[in-house]
């Protein structure tokens, strides 16, 4: 299997369970897509779920086209269900104490 099938195997698991969750048909369809896959790996070298949620939190994946904020947020959560994770990234300097 190459990256970008590997890839693009990742995305449809995320499509799979956005269907399982009842989400918009259209949204779920966005997922399936191999050249959205081809992007992200292009982009950002993705090449595991964990990779692909890191780069949901840490605001790479909006920079690839196909993802904005709202992709990237539905990414985040599906993601967080699936590897039973919870991430926060800092992503500006800290302000009080």
């Amino acid at each position: 299997m190459t990256v970008n099938q590997g890839v693009a195997d990742k995305l449809r698991q995320v499509a799979a369970l956005l269907a399982q969750q009842g989400a918009n048909p259209f949204r779920v369809s966005a997922y399936r897509g191999p050249q959205l896959a081809q992007r992200v790996h292009d982009r950002l070298g993705i090449d595991t779920l964990e990779a692909l949620e890191i780069a949901a939190h840490d605001g790479r994946l909006e920079a690839v086209p196909g993802f904005g904020a709202r992709r990237a947020t539905a990414v985040r959560g599906v993601l967080g269900s699936l590897l039973g994770t919870t991430r926060t990234v800092h992503r500006g300097p800290r302000t009080g104490a």
